[in-house]
Parts: C-alpha cells; structure tokens; sequence
C-alpha cells in the first residue's frame, strides 16, 4: 500500500504539472517569455499546506492517521489543490499586459491559492474528525 505521504505528494503533483504545462504552452502562443522560476511557484500551496500539517501533526502520515482520512479522501484532497495550483499560472495569461513582473503575479496568485487550500483543507479535517484539531491540553 502506498503511504500517505507518497499518494499526497503524487496526487498534488500530478494535476499541477499537467495544468501548469498547458498553461504555459497556452502562454507561449500568446508571446509570453516565462521566467526559468515561474512555474516553481506552483510548489508553494503545497508548501503551505505542509507546513500546516507539520507544525499541527509533525507529519503528513501522523496527519492523515490522527484525521482518519480515506485514503481516497487524501487523493481527492491533494490533486483538487494541486489543479488550483496549476492554475496559479493562469493570472499571467489573462493580464499578459500589465505592468507587473510576471514572477510576482504568479507568485501571488499561489499565495492566494495556497490559502484556499489551506482553508479547503482545515475544513475537510473538520468535518472528518473535528475533535483531532483540539489540543489535548
């Protein structure tokens, strides 16, 4: 059986890099010039909701067991966050015209992206196990 941390990081991965990829070749028949590190920011919903999980549990496998998640719960979980990911992207193509470095419309569009998963993702532990979010204190 495959870890949760594995099927997270799989689940994620996959939908942000195909989402990413047609964005990005939508870009380039628009004349957009991505920058080398542009499409690294599709890391950083992922990264925040990581942090969440270890900060609150100390691991995305300690997590997943204390939520009681379904492994397809998490499946479901990851790569809905890794498609809103991969739309981070996508800002950069609608406003091709601004006068914004593209790093950064593409960086805060992540960020904000990263907080809808991380919302997305706290109320999901709610509903599946609200009492593993108190402190035992």
């Amino acid at each position: 059986m495959i870890s949760p941390t594995a099927l997270t990081i799989v689940s994620y991965a996959i939908p942000a890099t195909v989402i990413s990829g047609l964005t990005i070749i939508v870009g380039r028949e628009r004349q957009i010039s991505w920058q080398l590190w542009e499409p690294v920011v599709i890391t950083l919903p992922f990264l925040m909701v990581l942090a969440y999980v270890v900060l609150t549990f100390g691991s995305i496998h300690q997590g997943v067991m204390e939520m009681e998640f379904h492994p397809v719960a998490v499946a479901m979980i990851a790569g809905i966050g890794g498609f809103l990911a991969g739309l981070s992207l996508l800002p950069r193509v609608i406003f091709n015209k601004i006068d914004i470095p593209g790093l950064t419309l593409s960086a805060a569009s992540a960020f904000l992206i990263g907080l809808l998963c991380l919302k997305m993702f706290f109320l999901m532990a709610a509903f599946a196990n609200p009492m593993a979010l108190l402190s035992p204190d």
